[in-house]
């Protein structure tokens, strides 16, 4: 569905930010095998076991550049049809739910424990 958003057509020119360990990289690879796909991961051993599996499955579409997608420099001319980062965006709604999730718990445990006169504990070995 994500890809089909994207308006991904075989032999694009895709260019994955945050390729994590490759899922989606390798699903484009197989799913359009004339496209071009070029991952973008900070991470040698993620690097690594992208090539491994590519490898495997005679993906011969891909090339995974270890570096900082914050800083990429291409050779003028290198262009890209599509840019997709799945991965990332995933890690920052990630980030964002469990900040407002703890948030919300903070405030209901404030409201209980004012509500209730704090929150006593009391062990015994009875």
């Amino acid at each position: 569905l994500s890809c089909e958003r994207a308006r991904l057509a075989d032999g694009d020119r895709i260019l994955e930010l945050g390729c994590g360990w490759g899922s989606l990289t390798l699903w484009m690879a197989e799913h359009y095998p004339n496209a071009r796909i070029t991952a973008v991961s900070n991470s040698h051993s993620q690097k690594a076991f992208i090539d491994a599996r590519a490898a495997v499955r005679g993906l011969r579409n891909v090339e995974v550049l270890t570096r900082d997608a914050n800083v990429l420099d291409f050779p003028t001319g290198q262009h890209f049809d599509r840019v997709v980062s799945m991965a990332t965006i995933v890690a920052v709604v990630d980030v964002v739910l469990l900040t407002v999730l703890s948030t919300l718990m903070a405030f209901v445990y404030n409201i209980v424990a004012a509500l209730v006169g704090g929150l006593h504990v009391t062990l015994t070995d009875d």
